[in-house]
């Protein structure tokens, strides 16, 4: 169940965003990345199949290991202007890879681990380097959008039998891998520029900054309601905040 819910999301996913891009640019689709698309229904099946004990655990987990995909952008964002796209994402993979393996030993409560989360999102963002031009549509061919939704499904599917071997708090951490964040830069930087990558990775980080909301929810109303009561609280305040991002990255860029 779990396993064909990321073969339908991905892929969608991807095209979602990739469509987006066409129709208003890099920096809109890499904010719709930034929204729970994928995690929140798998962690919906986690909660079904598992409990909310564990659902819990694992939305802990990934707001703590947040810092390590905040880290992962901003190497992106920078390395990629001084070299390519290859070079670029297996560095990045590194940096997130080095800060994410002691980020996951951390034991610390719900209210810590959203600070630590959108803390380091906030400085990632006043830390990326500011594109050169303003935003502009882009044409982006269907062979393109058929590679990146095969690249997103294969790195998914590789993250997903990890998760299913390590258990709750490797789950967590998995879950921040940022498979949008891997495919959609790396075939910006390729085929369209380090411009259109700045602008596609700013857009990605603001929208992380309201997406530990989600998962803090969660950590909250799971042991003390309905999980659905606790999952439609979690959509509606991500999705409030992530609006108000919206407005905000329109005005302030």
């Amino acid at each position: 169940m779990l396993l064909l819910l990321k073969l339908v999301l991905v892929p969608l996913l991807m095209y979602g965003v990739s469509l987006a891009a066409r129709r208003w640019g890099h920096r809109v689709s890499g904010w719709l990345s930034g929204l729970p698309l994928i995690a929140g229904p798998i962690m919906a099946v986690l909660c079904f199949e598992q409990g909310a004990a564990f659902t819990v655990e694992v939305a802990v987990a990934l707001l703590t290991a947040l810092p390590a995909t905040a880290a992962y952008c901003l190497a992106f964002c920078r390395i990629c202007a001084l070299a390519g796209w290859l070079v670029s994402l297996l560095l990045s993979w590194l940096v997130f890879a080095v800060l994410a393996a002691p980020l996951a030993t951390l034991q610390i409560g719900p209210a810590p681990a959203l600070l630590l989360a959108v803390g380091s999102i906030l400085l990632a963002f006043a830390l990326l380097p500011r594109p050169a031009g303003a935003a502009t549509l882009v044409r982006i061919p269907r062979v393109e959008i058929a590679l990146r939704v095969a690249a997103a499904v294969a790195l998914m599917l590789t993250i997903s039998y990890g998760a299913q071997a390590l258990g709750a708090r490797a789950s967590g951490v998995l879950l921040t891998f940022p498979i949008g964040g891997s495919v959609l830069p790396a075939f910006t930087r390729a085929l369209h520029g380090v411009d259109a990558t700045r602008h596609l990775l700013r857009g990605f980080v603001a929208g992380l900054i309201p997406f530990p909301l989600f998962f803090f929810v969660l950590a909250l109303a799971l042991p003390v309601v309905h999980p659905v009561a606790a999952f439609a609280a979690a959509t509606v305040a991500v999705a409030v905040m992530h609006m108000g991002v919206f407005v905000g990255l329109r005005r302030w860029g």
